[in-house]
């Protein structure tokens, strides 16, 4: 059985999670693509980095766009970059991501 799926709020350092939300906002610098992911319980930011990232899921994050429901898989780093109170940093790039829906209808 795989892991289950969390909330944001619930996401610690060092943890491997399973988060599903909505795409709030995303950042695209090249090499290094982001976007916040939102569920109930608060906000999280994560990061996909090239030559890190496998190159599907590089391609995900650049199809995707505002409002889209994801579920995401990843490790959780805590960034001293991050500025938000309520942001932790979710690196993608040990595990894998999965578009779950493009529209809620």
């Amino acid at each position: 059985m795989g892991m289950e799926r969390i909330y944001i709020a619930n996401a610690k350092h060092g943890q491997n999670v399973v988060l599903k939300g909505w795409v709030e906002n995303i950042r695209d610098f090249k090499k290094i693509k982001f976007f916040i992911l939102r569920d109930r319980s608060g906000r999280i930011q994560v990061t996909v980095k090239q030559g890190e990232s496998k190159e599907d899921v590089i391609k995900i994050v650049e199809e995707l766009g505002r409002e889209y429901c994801v579920e995401v898989r990843g490790k959780v780093v805590k960034s001293d970059i991050v500025k938000a109170v309520s942001y932790t940093h979710l690196r993608a790039h040990e595990t894998r991501h999965d578009l779950v829906c493009r529209l809620l209808l």
